[in-house]
């Protein structure tokens, strides 16, 4: 749960890092690696735990997919690594048995709406679509289920 934390917490470091006071206080070192570490964090979680009834909220997958985002709205990210964020969220897609419980799918999503729209990544959307059209039909054609992701009402 630690960890989960941690990365929620990045995501604050990350987003005020470029608000008032704080604009660019972290070094470039210092950015660079929580860039680095917020594609790594996805990669190896392993845990879709949202709630936990010892621990309370878990939500590592959640968490994860805000410390992307602010990542990814940082105006120091370099475009050329959002297809990098988009690796992260279709490996957390890909290796899910269950179906989220938590709201983990939407805040996924959320992800990518918010980082085509507002930074406008065009180069990469249509890489995007290919991607994700690619997912499915993968997932169609095993044994798993189509989609671990609950209905959007």
């Amino acid at each position: 749960m630690t960890r989960s934390f941690t990365a929620l917490l990045l995501a604050l470091i990350i987003d005020v890092d470029q608000q008032g006071d704080y604009v660019y206080k972290l070094t470039e070192d210092q950015r660079q690696w929580i860039f680095s570490d917020a594609i790594r964090y996805l990669h190896t979680e392993t845990d879709a735990t949202g709630w936990s009834e010892e621990f309370g909220w878990a939500h590592a997958i959640a968490h994860g997919a805000d410390l992307l985002l602010f990542t990814g709205l940082h105006s120091a990210f370099p475009k050329e690594r959002m297809p990098q964020i988009l690796e992260a969220i279709l490996k957390v897609l890909h290796q899910q048995t269950a179906v989220f419980s938590a709201g983990e799918e939407k805040r996924l999503a959320r992800v990518l709406v918010q980082l085509l729209y507002l930074r406008n990544y065009q180069k990469t959307s249509s890489a995007i679509g290919y991607k994700i059209a690619t997912f499915q039909m993968k997932q169609h054609k095993s044994t798993t289920p189509i989609s671990t992701l609950k209905t959007c009402s």
